[in-house]
């Protein structure tokens, strides 16, 4: 079976945004067989808060899915600017898992842009195919906190 590495910093146990839809499309491909691992963020949304104490690299296990957990920023206030740091604090981060973590193809998920971003450098890494799983804008998301 393949191995696939989803990234987007959005996972379960978040109850609304893309986390239930990326949760569930990790958990599909672990029960079909494949290796999914998974390099996200702390949970965060909708509250816009996180334990800044536990705010360190992880790895758990999930339902077949090993998450891997990355530090970075998280606003108090998300305008455009928060957004930004915290994009930018989560792609650096990403990168370390990003590069031990061996894959057959790479799939950035989207609405976040280092989401996408961490799957291109995945992919190049690695020399394998990336995706996109486009689930909403960045501009569109943004509107709604």
């Amino acid at each position: 079976m393949a191995r696939f590495l989803l990234t987007g910093l959005n996972y379960a146990p978040e109850p609304i945004g893309n986390a239930p839809y990326t949760t569930a499309y990790a958990e599909a491909l672990a029960a079909a067989g494949h290796r999914v691992d998974v390099v996200t963020g702390y949970p965060h949304y909708p509250e816009w808060t996180a334990d800044r104490r536990r705010l360190r690299w992880t790895v758990e296990e999930s339902r077949g899915v090993r998450v891997h957990r990355v530090p970075h920023t998280v606003p108090a206030r998300p305008d455009t600017l928060g957004r930004l740091r915290m994009e930018a604090s989560f792609g650096l981060a990403t990168l370390p898992v990003l590069a031990r973590v061996p894959c057959d193809a790479a799939i950035g998920v989207v609405p976040t842009l280092s989401g996408g971003l961490a799957a291109r450098v995945a992919g190049a890494v690695h020399r394998r195919p990336v995706g996109m799983l486009v689930q909403d804008l960045v501009s569109a998301a943004a509107r709604h906190g």
